[in-house]
């Protein structure tokens, strides 16, 4: 029986020995070549050689090709794909090629008996995009002359909150109709329908530094003032509504024990799943930073306190005219994939955040179905990279069919 085992082990890593990637189909053969590319959010090198690699896809389908410089931050090029159809009706697709992980440490691997693919980068984003390739490869040969104007945006550096492209972004959804996000679909291939914002503050208190053992000096503590705003803005958290402040970091002006602190500093999350909860944390905000605590007990002077908001990303909000795309585009994957699936929240915004607005509406989560995202072992359900290429289609289809009808 030992013996038994030990040959079908060898027969077992003869045939993984042996196997072509060669063999492999198109699309697989496609996103092998793109999750081998280097392309960490601040390896600009890599992430260009990677956006390069998508822009000559695209450009055999017959897009037109923008390569846009980042006007404020150091990063590759923004990569803006646009097909024209024969409205003024305009399809976006929202994805990017930067990752967490490194190819040479989390290379390309095929684990087909657990129907799995892994690699860097290969779930968040890179399957994703090979599946809109896929997709739009398809529809295209097969429509012609569709209607909508076909637009692909490419993010260099998603993975850092995309910097110097947010403004651009929103221009970007003003002329878009629908937004399609290429985010993974979770482990269970469920889209996602709303994702939260997030408002990041950075916060100083300005107070009067002392020695802490010396009365009758003027003396007022930062650090207290920043403990009481801290407690008073917990009390907003609010996981029913999906309202999160979280305190990240905390500096201070000291490290010693018998100092009064003349300055403390915090960074501040705050999530939010709607624009009127941002600006509710907003107000309770500026509220609690114009009525502080802490004064000097010898000349009543009190803290200063000073914030500047570092990024700044609007929720994508589930509202009921994105109903007929959600319920569309359910209806696709119970077709293709055999399997009821659910739309839901995620906590993590992205860049779609930054392309919706109150004219036009937008699912994430079309790429393919996927796990452990950042770690050395993210991966994919291996159909899964067909499957939703064939729903990105069937959904394609759908819309050119609403526009025939006047929907």
């Amino acid at each position: 029986m030992i013996k038994e085992s030990v040959r079908k082990s060898k027969i077992q890593k003869d045939k993984k020995r042996s196997f072509s990637y060669d063999l492999l189909p198109g699309p697989y053969k496609t996103l092998k070549e793109l999750v081998e590319i280097s392309s960490q959010s601040k390896n600009i090198e890599g992430v260009q050689k990677a956006q390069n690699f998508c822009s000559d896809i695209l450009e055999k389908l017959g897009f037109r090709i923008e390569h846009i410089i980042n006007p404020t931050n150091k990063s590759a090029k923004l990569l803006v794909a646009t097909r024209k159809g024969q409205s003024s009706k305009t399809i976006s697709f929202i994805g990017h090629t930067d990752t967490v992980g490194n190819p040479e440490s989390y290379p390309f691997s095929l684990d087909l008996g657990n129907n799995k693919i892994l690699g860097a980068g290969i779930a968040d984003d890179k399957a994703g995009l090979v599946s809109c390739f896929t997709a739009l490869e398809s529809f295209i040969s097969k429509t012609c002359h569709h209607h909508h104007n076909i637009r692909v945006i490419i993010s260099p550096n998603e993975e850092v909150g995309s910097p110097g492209f947010h403004r651009i972004f929103k221009n970007l959804g003003y002329v878009s109709d629908i937004v399609l996000g290429l985010e993974p679909a979770d482990i269970s291939g469920n889209i996602i329908s709303s994702r939260s914002g997030n408002r990041w503050y950075k916060l100083r208190i300005n107070g009067r530094s002392a020695h802490s053992g010396r009365f009758g000096e003027s003396h007022i503590n930062a650090s207290h003032e920043l403990a009481n705003i801290i407690t008073k803005l917990s009390r907003y958290n609010n996981e029913f509504k999906k309202i999160r402040v979280n305190v990240g970091s905390i500096q201070t002006q000291f490290k010693t024990f018998n100092t009064i602190c003349g300055q403390s500093e915090a960074k501040i999350d705050v999530r939010f799943s709607s624009l009127e909860d941002r600006e509710f944390i907003h107000r309770k905000f500026l509220n609690i930073l114009n009525t502080p605590d802490q004064e000097c007990p010898y000349t009543g002077d009190t803290v200063k306190s000073f914030y500047s908001i570092e990024d700044d990303c609007p929720p994508l909000s589930n509202t009921s005219r994105n109903e007929h795309l959600l319920e569309s585009i359910k209806e696709s994957i119970r077709l293709i994939e055999g399997k009821k699936i659910e739309s839901i929240h995620s906590g993590g915004a992205a860049d779609i955040n930054y392309l919706m607005n109150e004219f036009n509406i937008g699912v994430d989560g079309l790429g393919p179905s996927g796990g452990k995202l950042h770690t050395t072992n993210e991966y994919i359900w291996a159909d899964s990279l067909i499957n939703r290429a064939k729903v990105i289609h069937h959904t394609l289809n759908a819309l050119e069919k609403n526009y025939e009808n006047g929907l």
